[in-house]
């Protein structure tokens, strides 16, 4: 299994990419009877809240940038049945989605006591403070905000949550899901694995934030939302996940 090194382990300021996808659960059988796609995970969202809180108690400074997931999706999906092919547009319907996940997942920091602002690329950062930022333009993901919050905020590494977890290798421009790659380069990943920015754009990372962090030298450590597996992977113990190194 895959295990940082100590030098890149996150120092002081822990910058995180949360899929907006694992913030939701699947309906009971009677939300399903109203509709209802996807339902707010109070259960795990207060488990993230409580790792976050856990990290700034301890004097560090946490970034999370929340991604829109399967609700983004979905609304893009609609939009594109209804004829909207503008991918400007499209991505517009995707942000607004990530901007109103942040906002609930603002509140439910709140609810927690702990000390939370929303993300924005001119403030200074303080430690003890949850920092939550969501999807800021077209023409890439929030993993791309992420990526560069860490580095403008002077870390080497970013921390993507997401339900995969993991990044498989491609057969016929589809991921093999029976392999785990657990450690790879930016220069592998690009010519590999990553894909072109569109608007729903599911994959590890997308091509802009790849780029992104091969030209800075970031390294990436892709988990699932198990929090014990996350802790292990930030101490620098082995981990399920995947390593992306400069």
């Amino acid at each position: 299994m895959p295990k940082l090194t100590n030098a890149e382990q996150p120092q002081n300021i822990l910058t995180a990419s949360v899929g907006g996808s694992i913030l939701f659960r699947a309906p009971n059988a009677l939300e399903k009877l109203i509709g209802r796609k996807e339902v707010w995970n109070d259960k795990y969202v207060a488990q993230l809240c409580a790792f976050f809180k856990e990290k700034i108690d301890d004097g560090q400074t946490v970034i999370a940038i929340v991604g829109g997931g399967k609700p983004a999706r979905r609304e893009i999906e609609r939009a594109k049945r209804s004829g909207l092919t503008n991918q400007y547009a499209l991505d517009l319907l995707g942000i607004a989605v990530t901007i109103k996940n942040a906002y609930k997942f603002h509140e439910s920091i709140e609810c927690h006591g702990a000390n939370v602002q929303y993300y924005s690329s001119d403030l200074t950062l303080q430690s003890g403070i949850i920092y939550v930022g969501y999807g800021d333009k077209p023409g890439h993901t929030t993993d791309y905000v992420a990526i560069v919050a860490a580095h403008e905020a002077g870390q080497n590494i970013m921390l993507n949550i997401s339900v995969a977890g993991i990044i498989h290798p491609m057969i016929d421009g589809k991921p093999d899901e029976t392999k785990a790659l657990e450690e790879i380069t930016w220069n592998d990943y690009i010519s590999k694995i990553a894909h072109h920015h569109e608007a729903g754009l599911s994959s590890p990372l997308d091509l802009p934030a790849a780029e992104y962090a091969r030209e800075h030298g970031m390294t990436v450590i892709f988990v699932g939302p198990d929090i014990d597996n996350i802790e292990r992977g930030l101490r620098g113990e082995e981990f399920v996940g995947t390593i992306v190194h400069p």
